[in-house]
């Protein structure tokens, strides 16, 4: 393999082969975390086994960073890759969360909210996947990074939303499930927040 510094192209084609991967996990996460939403249940076992082979085909997805440019493109980019990494590293949070949750069934109360989340958060990394295909300061572009930003900015309010319901249902009194629900959606946030990050970089690549 040639050690020629690479273009904005190739370099928006590996950030993008790696969002690929991580939507695809991010996918079966929200298909485990709304299984109890619908009559046929996911079996969580080959679900996290599948997971965790999208994950390890990660580790090496990073290699073309030995040829990133030495200028402000091949900065902007590893400031991209270091976004990609902590979304990689909050997944693997997530999984253990979910682990931990095992065999207990999310109340009706938290569902609607969960499953909004998992979705706008599919959406938002389609969104951004999106971006690396358009040339900068196109109106594709643009209307990427604004659908980025808005389901950031919606996530947000839905987390706020289900701690809220979280608390009612309660009467203020967390439970194990509780802490344990809080502690997904506020994981979910975290990425939706690299997401957006990684959006804003790739808009000015």
């Amino acid at each position: 393999m040639t050690d020629e510094s690479l273009g904005r192209d190739d370099i928006l084609k590996f950030l993008r082969e790696i969002l690929e991967k991580q939507s695809q996990v991010i996918e079966i996460l929200s298909d485990r975390i709304c299984q109890s939403c619908r009559p046929e249940e996911s079996d969580w076992g080959e679900l996290r086994e599948k997971a965790t082979k999208h994950m390890k085909g990660l580790v090496t997805s990073y290699s073309f960073a030995r040829r990133l440019p030495k200028n402000e493109l091949g900065i902007s980019t590893q400031a991209a890759a270091s976004n990609l990494l902590r979304i990689q590293g909050t997944l693997g949070h997530v999984f253990v969360l979910v682990d931990m949750v095992r065999d207990d069934t999310f109340g009706e109360i938290y569902m609607d909210s969960l499953r909004t989340i998992a979705s706008k958060l599919h959406d938002q990394i389609l969104a951004l996947m999106g971006m690396t295909q358009y040339a900068k300061n196109t109106p594709e572009m643009k209307e990427g990074l604004e659908a980025v930003l808005r389901l950031e900015r919606a996530i947000d309010e839905d987390n706020i939303v289900i701690c809220r319901q979280i608390s009612v249902a309660t009467g203020g009194e967390g439970d194990w499930i509780c802490y344990m629900l809080r502690k997904i959606v506020r994981e979910l946030e975290h990425i939706s927040d690299y997401l957006k990050e990684c959006a804003e970089i790739i808009a000015d690549i």
